[in-house]
């Protein structure tokens, strides 16, 4: 029924992002549809692929990842990852880029947020119109099963961190607390205590799309109590709480 899925469309497609209840406003056929009509509008024969920790990722991925592909085009797939993980990766690596997200949203949403080779913005008045009109001329297809292996390229983002920040400028005097929400935070932040070895105390690091503790939305104070008394008790300098996606 093409007025249903149009009137899907206008729901989801938001100023700057893709965003709606999966399963309902937000189904499987329009993330194939998306994906599809993205690899369309991007030059790139690749494109790379990464998703925050929500528990409809992977049904959404394979809807994704199906869409590009049944355009002929192939994905680099960076795994479970914040936000800005593939923005950088699309600037070093000069690729699109697509992360399957909600954001701060809660846990019954999902979505996408895209970038253009060289992480240049994807928004209403930089295509996301472009790739929102030119789904209804996309015929649904076939949603596979698509095995994906991680690429390497989370060691080029570690390294392009530290020639922004090197790990010898950070002081170890200072101490923090960090409340990660059960997002995707929690997936690299070893890596980046094993590089610049904060002191820091830990809030709801494992990464969890049932966002069992509060919602991972750092803009309502009430989800900042907890670190607000872990800075407190501990008098640490200060905290730091991520949304869903980290960014």
């Amino acid at each position: 029924n093409n007025w249903v899925m149009s009137n899907n469309l206008d729901l989801i497609f938001k100023s700057y992002d893709i965003r709606g209840v999966f399963g309902d406003s937000l189904t499987l056929e329009d993330a194939y549809k998306i994906g599809y009509s993205f690899s369309q509008f991007v030059e790139s024969d690749s494109i790379l692929i990464g998703h925050d920790g929500r528990v409809s990722n992977m049904e959404m991925l394979n809807a994704v990842a199906s869409g590009i592909t049944s355009n002929g085009k192939s994905i680099s797939y960076v795994g479970l990852v914040p936000t800005d993980v593939v923005y950088s990766l699309s600037g070093l690596l000069d690729l699109p880029g697509l992360i399957i997200t909600a954001s701060h949203n809660p846990k019954e949403y999902n979505g996408l947020k895209l970038c253009n080779s060289g992480a240049v913005p994807i928004g209403e008045h930089s295509g996301l119109l472009d790739i929102k009109n030119n789904i209804k001329n996309i015929d649904s297809g076939e949603i596979n099963n698509i095995k994906l292996e991680k690429n390497n390229a989370l060691d080029l983002y570690f390294d392009h961190i530290q020639k922004l920040v090197s790990p010898e400028k950070i002081s170890n005097k200072i101490k923090f607390g960090v409340d990660g929400g059960n997002g995707a935070i929690g997936a690299i932040f070893n890596d980046i205590h094993n590089i610049y070895n904060f002191k820091c105390d830990q809030l709801y690091m494992e990464v969890d799309g049932n966002f069992p503790n509060h919602p991972a939305d750092p803009s309502n104070i009430e989800n900042l109590q907890e670190i607000i008394k872990l800075v407190k008790d501990n008098n640490l300098d200060f905290g730091v709480a991520f949304d869903g996606d980290a960014d």
